[in-house]
């Protein structure tokens, strides 16, 4: 199956508020990144889709976001959205588990459920290349995973599991966990899926 065509189709051809992942808002995430970053610091929200996490910190004045997808139509679907907004906050198309970022540093890197799709050591590899590249030294990974209760597939993929301590331990010691939470997402059609939410503050 081609991840990136996947993707894409879901976005082309599904209501994006149907989807199992779909929540009006983030509100951990925002929280979180308000609480270890700053109103002008440089955010990347990794595997956005059309999430209104950007919607809401660009209202919230968070100056300087960057929205990356593996699906372009994810992204179109945010920036009509968003409307005049959009033209100040960057867009990127790209798949992290199989391309290098070529991005100017950032103080927050914000996942809500990509790095469990990184099932293959050369996936992994790739994303956590791309963390490491990408992410400042003091700044902070927020990372959403599911939990060792949560789902095993999402979308017909694989997931890998995790708890807050397989995961700071697949980041390495360059990562200082200082935060973690399990939470329950209801998904648009009343089921539940659980999440392991985790910071870690890069050294």
């Amino acid at each position: 199956m081609n991840t990136q065509a996947h993707w894409q189709n879901v976005y082309a051809t599904k209501n994006h508020e149907k989807v199992s992942w779909y929540s009006p808002h983030l509100r951990l995430s925002h929280q979180l990144i308000a609480q270890y970053g700053k109103k002008t610091s440089r955010i990347i929200d990794v595997g956005a889709g059309a999430s209104t996490l950007v919607d809401d910190l660009h209202g919230d004045g968070f100056s300087e976001l960057i929205v990356l997808d593996i699906a372009a139509p994810a992204l179109q679907l945010a920036q009509e959205r968003l409307g005049s907004s959009a033209k100040s906050i960057e867009w990127v198309v790209a798949d992290l588990g199989s391309q290098s970022l070529d991005l100017a540093p950032v103080q927050i890197w914000h996942d809500r459920a990509v790095f469990h799709f990184m099932t293959t050591t050369e996936t992994q590899s790739t994303y956590l290349k791309n963390l490491q590249s990408t992410l400042l030294p003091g700044g902070a990974a927020i990372l959403s995973t599911f939990s060792l209760s949560g789902p095993e597939k999402c979308s017909g993929f694989a997931v890998k599991q995790y708890d807050a301590s397989s995961l700071s331990e697949t980041l390495g010691p360059d990562f200082d966990l200082v935060f973690s939470q399990e939470s329950t997402h209801t998904t648009p059609f009343d089921s539940s899926q659980n999440f392991i939410t985790c910071v870690f503050l890069r050294k």
